[in-house]
C-alpha cells in the first residue's frame, strides 16, 4: 500500500521531535500555607508571637497556668502552654482567611506534651486542635468538625498532626484554638499551617 506524502510528513515529525508524540504530565502545584504566623518565629514588641491572640496574664494567674515562647538550641522558637486546673481550658488562638470557594482545609501541627491528665468529662477533654468557623460578618458558624484528634496521653518528641476539615457553607475564616481541654499537663506548639483546597470533593 503506498502511503500518502502527508502521513509520512507527520511521522518524521513525531521522530524528531518526541515531545510531539508524548506531553510531560504537568507538575502539581505546591500547597500554598496561609498562615506563615504559625511558625511562631516572629514576636511582637512585647515578645508575643505575631497574629496570636494568647492568654491574659490575669486569666492565667488564676488557672495557675501559663503561656511562654521557648527557644530550642537550633535557635527554632515554639510555644508552651501548662494547666494545672483540669476544669479549665488554656489555649492561644488566631484568625485565617480562607479562599472564595475553600471546600476542605487541612491543618498541620508539631506537638510534644508532658503529664497529661484528661478530666474525664467532658468526653472531648485532651490536648486538641479547638476553633470554629466564621463568615464574612464575623459571625460564629460553629465549632470545626473533622478528624479531631484528642491527645490524650504524653508525647514526648515532636510529633506532626494532620485535622481534615470541612468548612460550611458560608465560612469566610478559620478561628484556630490549640491547646489544653479540661486536660493539665505541659502542651508544646510549633509549626501550625493551614492548607485550603477550592472546589475539592
Amino acid at each position: 500500500m503506498r502511503q500518502s506524502p502527508l502521513l509520512l510528513l507527520l511521522c518524521a515529525c513525531t521522530l524528531a521531535h518526541p515531545a510531539l508524540a508524548q506531553s510531560p504530565a504537568p507538575t502539581p502545584a505546591t500547597p500554598v500555607n496561609l498562615f506563615p504566623e504559625g511558625s511562631f518565629e516572629t514576636l511582637t514588641p512585647e515578645g508575643n508571637p505575631v497574629s496570636w491572640e494568647i492568654p491574659h496574664p490575669s486569666y492565667q494567674k488564676q488557672l495557675g497556668a501559663s503561656f511562654r515562647v521557648q527557644v530550642e538550641p537550633n535557635g527554632n522558637r515554639f510555644v508552651t502552654l501548662e494547666n494545672v486546673d483540669s476544669a479549665k481550658a488554656l489555649h492561644i488562638a488566631a484568625i485565617v482567611p480562607l479562599p472564595e470557594g475553600a471546600t476542605r482545609v487541612r491543618v498541620r501541627f508539631k506537638i510534644r506534651a508532658r503529664g497529661l491528665f484528661a478530666s474525664p468529662q467532658p468526653e472531648w477533654s485532651s490536648a486538641q486542635l479547638g476553633g470554629n468557623w466564621i463568615d464574612a460578618s464575623g459571625a460564629d458558624l460553629g465549632y470545626l468538625r473533622g478528624t479531631q484528634q484528642r491527645i490524650k496521653t504524653d508525647v514526648p518528641d515532636w510529633m506532626e498532626f494532620e485535622e481534615v476539615l470541612t468548612p460550611p457553607a458560608g465560612a469566610a475564616r478559620i478561628r484556630l484554638q490549640p491547646g489544653l481541654y479540661q486536660t493539665t499537663g505541659a502542651l508544646d506548639l510549633d509549626d501550625i499551617k493551614v492548607f485550603a483546597e477550592v472546589g475539592a470533593k
